[in-house]
């Protein structure tokens, strides 16, 4: 499988023609192929609604298979990307996006569509299924929807709307407020609430930073400038989390008077800091033998 991977790259930089043949041949003899249990599964149950995983093409399962369909993926023109898209994913992204190895091709497929109906048409399948995709650990997924909500300039708000939902953020109103802890944390309310510490993960600061940097922004940006000194001073000095003031500040949907809300906040932080910093120094200098 690696050859062809291999192979997939090599040639789209000198014959487009011959990949998208090569893409072809793999999409109808490799990455199609059923067998006799899912054909039946397939004329016995309604696609849109399905969740078994029992429906899913037999390429999803193994991991090396998985890895040719991302180059297919990635390597595709527009026109088979929308064959590959419609043959191997379109009304399974739900159960595909919680699958072990599946996951990954779908992340691949969202990154790599560029038409904005056809993500429009993606975006549909997996924005009531949030919540279980973040139960399911597949954080990776939510991310790259989160980004193709940026990059096609679609559905931001409807895309913050089901993560507010999926975190139980969303309702009662007093809650939206956590909006920002929450996704730092990739927990919801009740999970945060058992907790005594803000634990950053990695897909949940990217996630806060692409909402940063959505058209509308508001509620991400109010909710970081209602996070309490300490848990603030925690996201800025945390490795996963410190790229979190870059989007902040570099934003051009974030306004100055939200910039210089967040610096006075964090001015007497870095105040107390300094203070605490040179007492410590002098402590050590009067101890220090003469």
């Amino acid at each position: 499988m690696g050859l062809l991977e291999s192979l997939l790259f090599v040639i789209k930089e000198t014959d487009d023609k011959l990949t998208q043949k090569l893409i072809s041949k793999l999409l109808n003899e490799c990455f199609t192929v059923r067998n006799e249990a899912q054909d039946e599964l397939e004329k016995s149950k309604d696609k849109s609604s399905t969740s078994d995983e029992k429906a899913i093409l037999s390429v999803f399962e193994d991991a090396a298979s998985v890895h040719l369909l991302e180059a297919a993926i990635i390597n595709a023109s527009s026109k088979m990307f929308t064959k590959i898209y419609a043959e191997c994913f379109i009304n399974h992204l739900a159960v595909l996006s919680q699958h072990r190895s599946a996951n990954f091709a779908v992340q691949t497929l969202l990154n790599c569509c560029k038409e904005k109906t056809e993500f429009e048409g993606m975006f549909s399948e997996l924005e009531e299924h949030l919540e279980e995709i973040l139960k399911s650990r597949k954080t990776a997924v939510i991310l790259s929807l989160a980004q193709a909500c940026k990059r096609h300039s679609t559905k931001q708000g409807s895309f913050q709307k089901m993560l507010m939902r999926a975190l139980h953020c969303l309702e009662p109103k007093e809650r939206q407020g956590l909006l920002a802890p929450l996704t730092l944390s990739l927990a919801t309310y009740e999970e945060q609430a058992n907790s005594n510490k803000l634990v950053i993960q990695l897909y949940g600061s990217l996630i806060l930073q692409t909402l940063l940097s959505f058209n509308k922004p508001i509620q991400a940006v109010n909710s970081l400038l209602d996070m309490n000194t300490g848990d603030l001073k925690s996201v800025l000095t945390d490795q996963k989390g410190c790229h979190i003031m870059d989007a902040f500040m570099k934003s051009e949907f974030v306004g100055e008077k939200s910039r210089d809300k967040i610096i006075k906040k964090l001015q007497v932080s870095i105040s107390s800091c300094i203070l605490l910093f040179l007492m410590y120094t002098s402590f050590l200098l009067l101890c220090m033998p003469v």
